[in-house]
């Protein structure tokens, strides 16, 4: 809902040169510390349902002190959502 009017812009841009969404790569962002474990997966069905294919995860902001920290971020949502890693 947030990303819908940078998408229309997207859209019509894309419009103007022959193209839509389908033809270029969508890759989201999303923010650890953001959202709840049960709005993760919503966000990304949102995501997947204007075209994105991929997504990054960002556990920067976190607090964390280890690598290990951020590791155990990335599986935990891996695990929360059900994605492989």
């Amino acid at each position: 809902a947030e990303a819908a009017p940078a998408l229309a812009a997207l859209d019509s841009y894309l419009a103007q040169q022959g193209r839509t969404r389908g033809d270029i790569g969508l890759e989201p962002r999303l923010h650890y510390k953001e959202g709840t474990p049960a709005s993760w997966r919503e966000t990304i069905d949102g995501w997947h349902a204007a075209g994105a294919d991929y997504f990054s995860l960002n556990t920067m902001g976190c607090g964390f002190t280890t690598p290990a920290q951020h590791m155990q971020a990335l599986e935990h949502f891996a695990a929360t959502v059900g994605v492989g890693m």
